[in-house]
């Protein structure tokens, strides 16, 4: 995988331009997204011709209300012109009635376009994120805050629908149609208001760029604080039992406090600064309407003439003051939204070329393949990024089907990274691990879904024992046989019988209706449930009591598939299951032997009579 070093990531702290963004949305977008928005773009334009229109009409209109001939093209003129003023008025009262309903018309159907681009586009973004951060590498998670991949599956990928991309089309909207109102008005101005309205004009530009800094400052601040609201929710309410019985639940509230108190400030000044430039926006335009009007008095032929020419101008500054208002709200709101889009657009650049090399393993999920005859560890070693100690070093292993072969060693000693090597997370840094001669990492679709894996902590959702089991699935494709089998070899079949909904019992947020063996037990006769080839057991029993370990490891090791079942042990008595054993030490195998050689090795009695390695975790 290719990763973005640290130093090269976009960062959410720097200023982003609001073309930088357009320009990186556009790309992140899909090709039926660009059509829809090209689309869109003619629907926009079409709107301006019709305001365009519209301001046209108006202006014949009051040109008849004040009993001037207005100046017609073409062969309409000579016709209206031979017309009394009151059907003048009847006939164009009525032409530019339907002019606005056209034009609300053709409004309406280019704010639906623009509010199903959005919607869609913010669905497609928050999938294809979620999908990225699924097949991301092992590694990227272990650097990564589950607090901050929640906020931008959430938090920031609202704002960056909302706040970025909604206002983007909006903007391009209103400028639009802003230029199209403000070309009407220079057109109809002499060049010394023109220039006046100019100099207005920048000075509004200037303040502008005032506001976004300070925007762009505040949103960065409001984005940082949400990432760390969420992290103290989740640290909070995961210590809730022991922060309760030691006395420490005003940490971790005065903890949540602080960044709710630092999203305030950041929130207090976004609100003041969005809502002191259309404030700014008004006045400059009042002054430029005062200025207008006051030229037109003064230098037109009658007052009849200069009330026309007033009012039209008043209502074309009074539609581009609506425009200019909402270019300045989608501006600010972006500046103070953008601050989320450059590291999930590289989150998104990073990871999403994993899609493709990862969707044939889906199929093996529900259908692993006849099994694999060796997995061999050639000289494999691993070191961390950002680390110049080694994890491991030398490690030359050969696990062949059907083997049991349990893993032990004292804390530190590297087994838990030679489980990240053996089931495909992580790749070796030296050496290489093969199956059946070929690189790993290139059958590693295969690899994983011959693996049934019960972590030391088993992670349970919110839902029913059978969903639990069958973890993924719908519950149309649960497969009723499977879950009975698994469920039975993990020792669960009277418990379940004990309650009313069976395996559809609810188990509860993290399993926390269930003891600490049932949900281990859960865990098992999910591995179990795929009938794999690999069963990979790291510390999966540790919870049950003797009788019901025994009664587990046999159901496993009389598997029709016979698989190779990998257990990682601190405790001696697990090895009367297994055949082999495997002892870490320092990064390095210092034992690999049947159990009985293993037993009379002085190194391995050494390190495993050792008062703290009983237990170890």
């Amino acid at each position: 995988m290719t990763t973005i070093p640290d130093e090269e990531r976009p960062s959410a702290e720097a200023n982003v331009k609001l073309g930088t963004v357009a320009i990186g949305l556009w790309r992140i977008f899909s090709r039926r997204e660009r059509l829809r928005l090209v689309g869109l773009f003619g629907a926009m334009l079409l709107l301006a011709v019709v305001e365009l229109a519209t301001l046209y009409g108006i202006q014949v209109y009051m040109s008849l209300i004040s009993s001037r001939t207005p100046d017609l093209p073409g062969a309409i003129g000579p016709w209206v012109t031979g017309m009394d003023l009151r059907t003048r008025l009847v006939v164009f009262s009525a032409a530019l009635m339907l002019l606005f309903a056209l034009k609300l018309a053709i409004g309406i159907g280019t704010y639906a376009l623009l509010a199903r681009a959005v919607s869609l586009q913010k669905v497609s973004f928050s999938n294809r994120l979620f999908w990225a951060y699924q097949y991301a590498p092992y590694l990227w998670h272990l650097g990564r805050h589950t607090s901050e991949l929640q906020r931008n599956l959430t938090a920031d990928t609202s704002q960056i629908s909302n706040g970025v991309v909604l206002q983007l089309l909006q903007l391009a909207l209103n400028l639009v149609m802003a230029l199209s109102v403000l070309g009407f008005i220079v057109l109809a101005l002499p060049p010394v208001l023109v220039g006046m309205i100019c100099a207005l004009a920048a000075a509004l530009f200037v303040a502008g760029k005032g506001a976004n800094r300070q925007l762009q400052r505040a949103g960065r601040e409001a984005r940082n604080a949400t990432g760390d609201m969420m992290k103290a929710v989740q640290e909070g309410l995961g210590a809730l039992t022991e922060a309760r019985l030691m006395g420490t639940r005003h940490g971790f509230i005065r903890a949540f406090a602080q960044k709710s108190r630092d999203f305030g400030a950041a929130n207090r000044k976004t609100i003041f600064v969005m809502q002191i430039v259309p404030v700014l926006l008004e006045t400059l335009m009042l002054v430029a309407l005062v200025l207008i009007i006051g030229f037109i008095v003064l230098t037109a032929d009658s007052i009849e003439t200069a009330f026309g020419q007033a009012t039209v101008l008043a209502v074309a500054i009074f539609r581009l003051r609506q425009t200019l208002t909402k270019v300045a709200n989608s501006t600010n709101r972006i500046s103070s939204f953008s601050a989320a889009f450059p590291p999930l657009a590289a989150d998104l650049k990073e990871l999403e070329h994993h899609r493709a090399q990862e969707d044939a393993g889906v199929s093996l999920i529900e259908a692993p393949t006849d099994g694999f005859a060796e997995l061999s560890f050639e000289d494999a070693g691993f070191t961390f990024p950002g680390t110049d100690a080694a994890a491991l070093s030398d490690i030359n292993v050969s696990l062949k089907r059907g083997e049991h072969v349990a893993i032990m060693g004292p804390t530190g000693a590297g087994k838990s990274t030679f489980l990240a090597m053996l089931l495909g997370l992580i790749q070796p840094t030296s050496g290489q691990v093969k199956l059946d001669g070929a690189d790993l990492d290139s059958v590693l679709a295969i690899w994983n879904g011959q693996i049934g894996y019960v972590p030391q902590t088993v992670f349970l959702t919110d839902d029913t024992i059978a969903a639990n089991v069958a973890l993924g699935l719908s519950e149309a494709k649960h497969d009723p046989e499977r879950l009975r089998m698994a469920l039975d070899r993990a020792q669960l079949t009277d418990f379940i019988a004990t309650l009313p909904d069976g395996i559809n019992t609810r188990v509860g947020e993290r399993g926390g209706n269930l003891s600490g063996g049932q949900r281990q037990r859960v865990g098992i006769a999910r591995a179990l449930y795929h009938e794999p080839s690999v069963v990979v057991l790291d510390e999966a029993t540790s919870a049950l009591d003797r009788a019901t370990q025994s009664k587990v490891m046999n159901a496993i090791a009389t598997l029709p598939q016979n698989p190779t079942v990998i257990s990682v042990t601190h405790h001696l008595d697990t090895l009367t299951h297994a055949e082999r054993v495997i002892l870490f030490g320092g990064g390095r195998v210092s034992v690999d032997a049947p159990v009985d050689d293993a037993m009379r090795n002085e190194e391995f009695r050494r390190v495993t009579q050792a008062k703290d390695f009983e237990g170890a975790a």
